[in-house]
């Protein structure tokens, strides 16, 4: 799913498993905090970041400026794991769940969001 404005996109997915809903944001970083601070919303330190995560309510918000890596996409989706598990009180002693987890996320950002694959050993699959 996803709306747009002229300056931020806005994209949504689900965790079924854990019924946890994700909430993506492509922006720039003022027009992003301006968009939470007209909610009363006050982000803290995202005057220099240029992706982040973070939990407002029951949501989990992946917030990053537009065509971002693949790796802060996948370094955020790092913290969108920890939060989820976080959120349920659990702690990750198991490789499987952090991974799994981790592959999902990563998965549904991926098919939401326009990324900047990294280049391997000087080829790039992109075109």
């Amino acid at each position: 799913m996803s709306k747009s404005n002229k300056k931020i996109t806005k994209y949504s997915f689900e965790v079924p498993i854990f019924n946890q809903k994700f909430k993506i944001i492509i922006g720039k970083n003022q027009d992003v905090k301006s968009l939470f601070e007209q909610q009363d919303v006050i982000l803290e330190d995202f005057d220099n970041a240029d992706a982040a995560c973070f939990g407002i309510d029951n949501l989990i918000y992946l917030w990053f400026e537009p065509n971002p890596t693949f790796s802060v996409v996948v370094h955020e989706s790092a913290h969108a794991v920890f939060a989820l598990i976080r959120s349920r009180g659990l702690d990750i002693k198991d490789e499987e769940v952090f991974c799994y987890l981790h592959e999902f996320i990563v998965d549904s950002i991926l098919k939401c969001v326009k990324v900047t694959l990294p280049t391997v050993m000087g080829h790039s699959n992109q075109k």
